[in-house]
């Protein structure tokens, strides 16, 4: 298992393991993080060669290390982890790149194709969302008690407050634009 600790924007290993070519679904990730990070919404971001794969973390702040940056043509290029995260606010808080280590090279056996890993905007497409919550001006969508999204109203009196169609359509536009 990997383990990382997210310190404001400094991304550190605290526990790696060795990593192979053609793996897939194969090596948990733990990230963990400072007090910068509370409230955030926070997506894992691995590198290797000219692939950069993007994967939302679940609750418990963990992932898999997409397969997508461990396939054959990866062997002997290192494996880099970042993470990102982002709030109702606007505020944005990336982190430098962690080097995991060299991608030996591991046997190759039949190389079936698999499907791409899904991205943030999936993974919370999958969600299933039951729920809006108004909270001041911040409109939140849930799943359950999770938070799935979130946008803030605009400032104004409470007539402008009324949404149209379009209105929800270009806020559920911009949650789900990344």
């Amino acid at each position: 298992m990997f383990v990382f600790y997210a310190n404001k924007n400094l991304l550190t290993v605290h526990q790696k393991e060795p990593i192979t070519s053609g793996s897939a679904n194969t090596y948990r990730v733990q990230f963990e993080f400072s007090p910068d990070w509370d409230g955030m919404t926070r997506t894992a971001c691995f590198r290797s060669g000219g692939s950069t794969v993007s994967v939302l973390l679940d609750e418990t702040g963990q992932c898999v290390v997409p397969w997508e940056v461990t396939g054959p043509c990866d062997s002997g290029k290192r494996l880099f982890a970042g993470v990102c995260g982002s709030d109702i606010s606007g505020t944005v808080l990336p982190t430098v790149w962690a080097d995991c280590g060299v991608i030996q090279p591991g046997v190759s056996g039949e190389s079936a194709a698999k499907p791409p890993t899904p991205g943030p905007l999936e993974t919370v497409m999958k969600s299933k969302a039951d729920g809006l919550s108004l909270d001041g001006r911040a409109l939140r969508l849930l799943s359950g008690d999770r938070e799935l999204a979130a946008v803030a109203l605009p400032d104004g009196p409470s007539s402008e407050l009324i949404a149209t169609e379009e209105d929800v359509s270009q806020m559920l536009n911009d949650v789900f634009t990344y």
